[in-house]
């Protein structure tokens, strides 16, 4: 009788594969690290016991067509064969981390990550159920998260075809028995929803990092399994949305016939959570993510009152308006806050002396370039009104990158300067945001950016499903900002940028330019590496803006006395040797440019 693969060794070569190492075992055998010679690729061998119910030859057969699946979410099954009596799976090889390991390292997952992944997850399950595929062996473990975020099903190793079933014969209780589902110990032939009943549990634990069934041995699992109380969020001490929770109630059901009879149906209800429609809507298409981003920032804090206005008040407040004072001077009096500011600037000592107290006379004192940038600060603050230390420092790196833009836009020859100003001040608005509403996934954000070495918009694809400048400009269109602002939240192209045919693809790489620079200053404390960056991000735009070194130098002097005051404004504390410091000195600028 052959050896286990516990008892063996690890060999050579397994068939074509040579064996590098061993990644880890599990109750159906072990998992190998393995390279495919003939192809030249990493595979990942599964070396399975022996089992004298599973003959190679239907083994293969079953093999033969799950090979031929192919899906994103879904690990593709390459080769089968048999070694030493042990039959043996080969898989593409996913470089990551299990979900398992995932929620070991982390416990309870970002809300919104745990929704994303679990979409993802189930995308590829009803991909398997609408090929007659069952898993019956779904679980944590079993689920590979990609070094990109991606999660992937894998481990068919009892992975059964359902239209091949035979109720009479193949009825023995098979998975990973946490996750199991009662009917498993009923002898009941297994269905889709067997899996239904898993993800149930999976996700349970995503969002709780707490097992579903939890008990100290295989008798008290089976018995919670069984005979336990049904699912209740709530009453278990967890906050989750409601509707969320009734996803995970009907999931777990006992009884099949009351579930989700399959993933997709799983699926399409958790995707109604992610993406609400409404009848003719013109925007039905827009990315699912964002939907559901939206949906959580409205939850979490409905949209300020002015940001309801903002578009008409940019607009009224342009170099070119002929709209009457008194419309502008309506609107503002319509939110307290904006009055204030605006009535504060008018008179502080920059701008001149006297107490005035009527809002005509101080937007006429102001001007319209300074009250524009009254309405996009008091916007963004009702938005983030008692927001992090961080934040708020996020706020003045925007504020200076738009002041920083104002200057530049003759360099990059765009006719206003105050919209200049509007887009980069507005450039940055998908991480602010993030920031504020996801603050755990901000961290997930920088986290990931310092291992894999990879920057900021790169992370929050993978963590958000869905860039910063994506989120923002959903978020710009709900605020009525206009193509111009939405459009400049794009990032500066990665090489040297075309010649801008528009004046809103200038803006744009105006404000990609400002954005950049002033993070340059802000993050990095070394002149010489800062003089390096800057002359990089100049050379990107140099066919398209003339940037003189002595006016790029003098606008930097400029954006730094400007965004002081605007830190004393948010009382951002400026510590010698911090980002906003750096922002913030009018001395020591380099002249990269």
């Amino acid at each position: 009788m052959a050896a286990s693969p516990q008892e063996l060794r690890l060999p050579e070569r397994v068939g074509r594969y040579e064996i590098e190492r061993l990644l880890g075992r599990g109750a159906q055998g072990a998992v190998l690290l393995a390279r495919d010679a003939e192809l030249d690729r990493s595979v990942a061998l599964k070396l399975l016991k022996r089992d004298p119910h599973n003959e190679p030859g239907t083994l293969v057969s079953e093999a033969r067509i799950v090979s031929r699946l192919q899906h994103p979410n879904i690990v593709t099954l390459h080769d089968v064969g048999n070694y030493n009596g042990c039959n043996y799976l080969v898989f593409e090889y996913i470089e990551g981390l299990s979900l398992k390991a995932l929620i070991d390292n982390e416990g309870a997952l970002p809300f919104a990550r745990c929704v994303i992944l679990m979409s993802q997850i189930l995308a590829g399950v009803a991909y398997l159920h609408e090929h007659d595929i069952i898993h019956r062996d779904l679980s944590p473990a079993n689920i590979l998260i990609s070094r990109d975020g991606v999660p992937k099903v894998t481990d068919f190793g009892i992975s059964v075809l359902r239209q091949s079933l035979d109720p009479n014969t193949d009825s023995s209780a098979a998975g990973t028995l946490r996750y199991m589902a009662p009917e498993a110990f009923l002898e009941q032939p297994p269905s889709q929803a067997v899996d239904v009943f898993t993800l149930a549990s999976i996700f349970y634990e995503m969002l709780t990092g707490r097992r579903l069934f939890d008990g100290d041995g295989p008798g008290d699992i089976i018995n919670e399994i069984m005979h336990g109380p049904a699912v209740d969020m709530s009453a278990r001490g967890f906050d989750v949305d409601a509707r969320i929770a009734r996803i995970i109630e009907q999931a777990s059901r006992r009884d099949p016939a009351t579930r989700y009879p399959s993933a997709r149906e799983m699926k399409n209800e958790l995707d109604a959570f992610r993406l609400p429609r409404q009848e003719n809507d013109p925007d039905a298409d827009v990315h699912s993510t964002v939907e559901f981003l939206l949906r959580r920032m409205s939850f979490k804090r409905g949209f300020s009152s002015l940001s309801q206005h903002v578009g008409q008040l940019l607009e009224i407040a342009s170099e070119d308006s002929l709209a009457p004072a008194e419309r502008l001077v309506n609107i503002i009096a319509k939110d307290v806050t904006l009055s204030q500011r605006v009535l504060t600037m008018a008179n502080s000592a920059y701008y001149g002396k006297g107490e005035i107290t009527a809002l005509g006379r101080a937007i006429v004192l102001l001007g319209l370039d300074q009250v524009r940038m009254c309405i996009i600060g008091v916007l963004l603050e009702n938005e983030f009104e008692a927001g992090s230390t961080l934040l708020r420092q996020a706020m003045a790196l925007s504020f200076h990158s738009a002041a920083l833009a104002k200057a530049l836009a003759p360099a990059f020859g765009i006719r206003s300067r105050p919209e200049a100003f509007s887009c980069a001040m507005f450039h940055d608005l998908g991480r602010l945001l993030t920031i504020h509403y996801f603050g755990e996934e901000h961290a997930e954000i920088l986290d990931r950016a310092a291992r894999l070495h990879c920057d900021e918009l790169t992370a929050s694809r993978q963590v958000l499903g869905i860039a910063y400048h994506e989120l923002g400009a959903a978020v710009g269109l709900q605020w009525k900002l206009g193509p111009t602002l939405v459009g400049a939240m794009k990032p500066l192209p990665r090489g040297v940028a075309e010649m801008p045919a528009t004046e809103a693809e200038r803006q744009r790489l105006c404000a990609g330019f400002a954005n950049a620079v002033s993070r340059i200053r802000y993050e990095h404390d070394s002149p010489d590496y800062r003089d390096v960056m800057l002359a990089d991000v100049a050379h990107r735009v140099g066919p398209v803006a003339c940037l003189d070194p002595a006016e790029f130098d003098a606008a930097l002097r400029e954006s730094a006395a400007l965004t002081a005051q605007y830190a004393r404004l948010l009382r951002i504390p400026v510590e010698d040797g911090s980002g906003i410091a750096r922002l913030v000195t009018t001395e020591n600028w380099a002249g990269a440019a």
